[in-house]
C-alpha cells in the first residue's frame, strides 16, 4: 500500500457511491423499479467484469484495482444522474407537481440513510478487528464473512421482487396479504436452508479456502446463524418499503448500528473472534425483532407474522420438493 500512488483517490469513491444511491432511490420513490434494479446491477457487475478482464490482461494489482473502482463508482453516478435527469424531464417538464417531487426526495432520503446505515454496520466489525486483532485474524474473519454473505443471494433476489408487486397492489390490506405470503413461504424456506448450510461449514470451508482457513468454521456459523435474522429483515424491508414505510427500515438499521457498535467493541476484547461474531448475531436479531414490533405498530399483528400453519408449512415444503425434484 504505501508504494500504490492510486490509493490516495480510495476516500473519493465514497461520496461517488453515496450519490449514485441517493439518485437510484429518488428513482425507486417514482416507482420506476426496473431502472432502480438496472442501476444496483452497476456496481457489483463492474467490479466482476474489471477483475476478470485485469487478470486476463495480467495487470490485476491493487493500482489498478483502484482505478478500478473509481471508474465504476464515477459511471454509476453518471448514469444514475443522467437516467434521473430524463424522467424527472419527462414527467415534470411541462407542470411542476412539487408534492410530487417532495414525496420522491422524502422517501428517496428514509432510504438513502437506511443504506448508509447498513452499509456501516457491514464494515464496523473488520473495521475493529483491523485495529485491535492481529492481520491471520482480520483474514480469518474474512473467510467466514464471505462464506456466511452466501445466505443472503436469496433474500436480496425476493426482497428485489416483493417490492414492485406489493407497490402495485391497491389496497393496503391487499399489501400485507402479498407481504405475508412472500416471508412465510421465504421464512420457512431460510430456517432450513440455513440449518444445512451451517452443518455443511466443516466440509466446505477446508475444500474451498484449504485447511489454513479451518479456524473460520466456527466463526462463519455464528454469523450464518446471525444472518438468518438479517435475511429475514432484508425480505420483510422489501415488503415495507413496497408498503410505503420506508423510515421504519432506516430506524432498525440505524439502532441496529449502535448496538453493534456498543456489543461488538466490549466482545471483542473479551473473547475476539468469537465474541465479534456474537455481537453481530445479537445485533442481527435485534435488528430483526425491532422491525417485528415497529411492524405491529401498523396494525399487522405478531400473530400473522409469525405463526405458520400446518397447511402453510406443507403447502411450502411440498413446493421446495418440487423445485428440488425440477433440478435432478
Amino acid at each position: 500500500f504505501r508504494n500504490c500512488t492510486s490509493c490516495k483517490f480510495i476516500p473519493f469513491t465514497i461520496p461517488l457511491g453515496l450519490f449514485g444511491m441517493y439518485a437510484t432511490y429518488i428513482l425507486q420513490g417514482a416507482s420506476h423499479f426496473s431502472v432502480t434494479n438496472l442501476l444496483k446491477c452497476i456496481v457489483p457487475f463492474g467490479y466482476c467484469i474489471g477483475i476478470v478482464w485485469l487478470r486476463f490482461k495480467q495487470n490485476l494489482t491493487i493500482e489498478n484495482l483502484v482505478y478500478a473502482q473509481l471508474l465504476i463508482q464515477s459511471s454509476y453516478l453518471l448514469i444514475a444522474v443522467f437516467l434521473l435527469y430524463r424522467i424527472l424531464l419527462n414527467q415534470f417538464v411541462f407542470k411542476i407537481e412539487c408534492n410530487s417531487i417532495r414525496q420522491m426526495l422524502k422517501y428517496s432520503v428514509k432510504v438513502w440513510f437506511g443504506d448508509i446505515s447498513q452499509l456501516a454496520n457491514s464494515r464496523i466489525d473488520q473495521f475493529l478487528i483491523g485495529g485491535f486483532l492481529s492481520s491471520r485474524d482480520l483474514g480469518i474473519y474474512t473467510v467466514a464473512v464471505s462464506v456466511a454473505r452466501f445466505t443472503s443471494v436469496f433474500a436480496d433476489a425476493i426482497a428485489a421482487i416483493m417490492l414492485p408487486l406489493i407497490a402495485g397492489k391497491n389496497s393496503f390490506q391487499d399489501k400485507v396479504a402479498e407481504m405475508l405470503n412472500f416471508f412465510k413461504n421465504y421464512w420457512i424456506f431460510s430456517v432450513i436452508f440455513h440449518l444445512i448450510f451451517a452443518l455443511s461449514l466443516p466440509i466446505v470451508i477446508p475444500f474451498v479456502f484449504g485447511n489454513a482457513y479451518s479456524e473460520s468454521i466456527i466463526i462463519s456459523q455464528i454469523l450464518v446463524a446471525g444472518s438468518l435474522f438479517v435475511n429475514a429483515k432484508i425480505v420483510l424491508g422489501g415488503g415495507i418499503m413496497g408498503m410505503g414505510f420506508p423510515a421504519i427500515m432506516s430506524y432498525v438499521e440505524f439502532i441496529g448500528m449502535i448496538i453493534l457498535l456498543m456489543f461488538s467493541t466490549i466482545l471483542l476484547k473479551i473473547f475476539g473472534l468469537v465474541g465479534v461474531s456474537t455481537a453481530i448475531t445479537f445485533s442481527y436479531f435485534s435488528q430483526f425483532m425491532i422491525l417485528i414490533f415497529l411492524i405491529n405498530q401498523k396494525e399487522i399483528s405478531y400473530k400473522s407474522l409469525l405463526y405458520i400453519s400446518k397447511t402453510e408449512f406443507q403447502e411450502t415444503v411440498k413446493w421446495l420438493k418440487n423445485a428440488t425434484n425440477y433440478f435432478k
